[in-house]
Formats: structure tokens, sequence, C-alpha cells
């Protein structure tokens, strides 16, 4: 929101400068200015809103993965898992492409 009204400060100032020089009334000018605002605000907030579910979905599809190594973990599991150096291979391979997945999807909810 602060973002929203230093942008507008310029205009508002170039705005009162008019109405100075010019000796008309700036009420029009001030209301268009303040709808302006309001505007942006609310287009915001509607980006905000529609891609919600997408981030929803990031945080599921990003927590999905630790919560089933989590298990594994916890359970004992994870030795049958790294059995072989063929199965390490995989698991680094699969760590390194998860921790990729989750810096792609930081980024795009950072964007959003």
């Amino acid at each position: 929101l602060a973002g929203h009204f230093e942008a507008i400060e310029d205009e508002l100032a170039l705005t009162i400068d008019a109405a100075a020089r010019s000796g008309g009334a700036a009420a029009d000018i001030f209301d268009e200015l303040g709808s302006l605002a309001l505007a942006r605000t609310e287009i915001r907030h509607e980006v905000r809103v529609a891609t919600a579910p997408g981030r929803a979905a990031a945080s599921v599809l990003v927590g999905a993965p630790a919560v089933f190594v989590l298990n594994r973990l916890a359970s004992g599991d994870a030795r049958s898992l790294l059995a072989s150096s063929q199965q390490r291979i995989v698991a680094l391979l699969g760590l390194g492409l998860f921790v990729v997945g989750l810096l792609i999807a930081c980024f795009v909810a950072w964007r959003a």
C-alpha cells in the first residue's frame, strides 16, 4: 500500500502545482487520483486472491516429498532405500532435483 502512495505523490504534487497555476478547482483531479489509487489496490488484491490456489498447490507439492522422506527416516526404512550404490546415486539426484524444484517454487511464489 505504501508503494501506491509513493507513486501517487508525484502525480499529486503535479496536480497541486497545476491547480495553483491555473486557479481552477482541483476536486475532480483529486477524485480521479483517489479512484486510481483504490483501483490499483483492488487489482493487486485480486491478483493475490487469483494466485492463492497456485501458491497452495506449490506448498503441497513441495511439502509432500519432505513428509515422505521424514516418514522414511522416522520409521527406519531409509537404510533399505540406500542399500546399493545405484540407489544412493538415484537418491542424490532426486535430492538435487527436489532442491532445484524447491528453489523454483520459492521464486514463483515470491514473484506472484
